[in-house]
Formats: structure tokens, C-alpha cells, sequence
């Protein structure tokens, strides 16, 4: 498989510089070549804006490399649909895009780095007030045979890893470390995505850890269902896992088993406030352990 190594199209890895137009043109460029593997090297930071994955790719963040999002707006022109400035379509927002990028991979023991404090406008001693303007991390829409294995998304600002309208998905051994803090720093959120496997994967996360959505701009996915959940180890200020509570359409065949929850507001939660259904869910050998964290924490 042909490897094509960022610093190739002229990425710095400064820690200073924008390194995102020479990410893209390297995506791109194996993109055109029918595929291969975008290399992020070990050993330095790649400060970056707004950039989006194609299909047919395996972007690969190397273990000691780590991707920083730029503390600046002026750097974010993504949107999680193309040719949406309205964001009619869902996110305004958005750090790392895909759009039906079909056969992606998102790989390596490397570290994605939200910048979550950059983003803060003040820190009190149990939680973080943040700007009007703060990125998604990660939005892949209309993904299908998308796989993300073992790298280490950390300290988003808003929610991390949003997948709407994904089929056959396998997220495996991945580690989302966000500051508790942080509102709104959901870990993964699954939202009208179907046949979807999470597993192995350690998230701490200030908002849900793992939830399960049917949010109205993404309607023509259709419902949440064939979802696994399972060996996972779960800290949340909210809900470790939950089902809802955005809910425009059904879930059904939903399955979370032997994962380990500790330290969160909620365990495990059910909350339909926008119509929909919920059937054949499966809770199995799960440990749940709580506690009350503030009253300004909802939970």
C-alpha cells in the first residue's frame, strides 16, 4: 500500500505553523492515487485547522505523533456536509470532517488533540465556561466500512467523536481522555448509525461517554439500531452510556456488555424527548459506580 508522508506536501509540525492545507493536499493526493495510507509522524505536533478525510484511505497517526487544533477561528472553514454554510445540515463547527468518505480508517497509537482550554473563557473549581464558538472534533458523515483503531483522541472542546448516518463500523481500542470539566465534550456519539461495533476503548469524558442519538438534520439515515457495545471502561460528569435524548427516530437491537463504569453522574440511561422508540436493548455485566459531582452538572 502506497504510504504518503504529510511533511511530504510540505506540513511543518511547528507546533506553530497551520499545517492543515498541507494535510489536505496530502489526503487528496492519495485519494487520487486509489488509496494508500496518509502517515502522521511520530515525533513532532502538526498544528492544524479544518480538514476532511476521503475515502479509501487509512489516515494513520503514528504512536508519538500528535495533531493539535489551532486556538484560532480563522482556521476552522469545515462543515460536516459540503456546500452547507447554513450548517441546515448539522454542524457548523468542525475540526476533522468526512462526508460518504466510504472504506476510511482512522489508525495508530498517535494522539488528536482538541486544544479543549483554548476554547474556555473560565475555569471555576468544578467546571469550565466555554465560548460561544467551539469545534467538534471529529464529524464523519455518511461513512460506510469505517474503521477507527487504537489512537488517542484528547481534551475536546465540544463533542469529540459525532458519526451520523454510519454503516458497518467497528471503533476498537480506541482512548478518548477529555477534561471532566469541560461541558459538552460528549466521547462518541452514534447518531442514526447502524451495525456498529464499539469496543475496548477507555473514555472520560464531561459530558456522555457514549450515547446513542437521532438528531432531526441527519432524518434520512433513518433509526439507530444494530448497535454493540461492549469491554469498555467509562467515566462521564453525565451519562456513561445513553440512549437518546435527542430522538427523531427509532433504536432498536442495542446491545452493552461487560463494560466498567465508575466515577460518572449516571450509569446507564434512557431519555426519549423528541418522539421515537426504543426496543430489544440488552444490558449485561456491567458495574456502575456513581457520585454526585456539583449541581451545576446535570445527572
Amino acid at each position: 500500500m502506497a504510504i504518503f508522508d504529510i511533511r511530504q506536501h510540505g506540513a511543518r509540525g511547528d507546533g506553530v505553523s497551520n499545517d492543515a492545507t498541507a494535510i489536505q493536499a496530502t489526503i487528496d493526493a492519495c485519494s487520487a492515487a486509489g488509496g494508500g495510507t496518509v502517515l502522521v509522524p511520530a515525533g513532532v505536533t502538526f498544528l492544524a485547522g479544518s480538514f476532511a478525510l476521503r475515502g479509501g484511505i487509512e489516515f494513520r497517526v503514528e504512536r508519538g505523533a500528535r495533531i493539535l487544533a489551532s486556538p484560532r477561528k480563522e482556521d476552522y472553514t469545515g462543515y460536516a456536509v459540503p456546500n452547507d454554510p447554513n450548517g441546515v445540515e448539522g454542524e457548523k463547527r468542525v475540526w476533522i470532517s468526512a462526508f460518504e468518505a466510504h472504506d476510511l480508517a482512522i489508525t495508530g497509537g498517535g494522539v488528536i488533540e482538541g486544544n479543549a482550554k483554548a476554547f474556555m473563557t473560565a475555569e471555576l473549581p468544578h467546571i469550565y465556561r466555554g465560548t460561544a464558538w467551539r469545534p467538534h472534533m471529529l464529524v464523519l458523515v455518511g461513512c460506510h466500512r469505517l474503521d477507527i483503531r487504537e489512537v488517542c483522541l484528547r481534551d475536546a472542546g465540544n463533542w469529540t467523536l459525532h458519526l451520523s448516518g454510519c454503516r458497518d463500523v467497528l471503533i476498537d481500542g480506541i482512548r478518548i481522555l477529555n477534561d471532566l470539566k469541560v461541558p459538552n465534550c460528549d466521547g462518541i456519539d452514534l447518531d442514526h448509525c447502524q451495525d456498529v461495533r464499539v469496543a475496548n476503548c477507555h473514555i472520560a469524558a464531561g459530558d456522555d461517554c457514549i450515547v446513542l442519538k437521532n438528531l432531526a438534520p441527519y432524518a434520512r439515515y433513518g433509526p439507530c439500531r444494530n448497535i454493540t457495545i461492549t469491554n469498555c471502561t467509562l467515566i462521564s460528569t453525565s451519562a456513561a452510556v445513553k440512549i437518546g435524548s435527542e430522538s427523531c427516530d427509532d433504536f432498536s437491537a442495542i446491545t452493552v456488555s461487560n463494560c466498567a463504569i465508575h466515577g460518572s453522574s449516571r450509569g446507564l440511561a434512557i431519555q426519549l424527548r423528541d418522539g421515537g422508540s426504543v426496543e430489544d436493548v440488552l444490558f449485561a455485566n456491567c458495574t456502575v459506580e456513581t457520585r454526585l459531582f456539583h449541581d451545576d452538572w446535570w445527572g
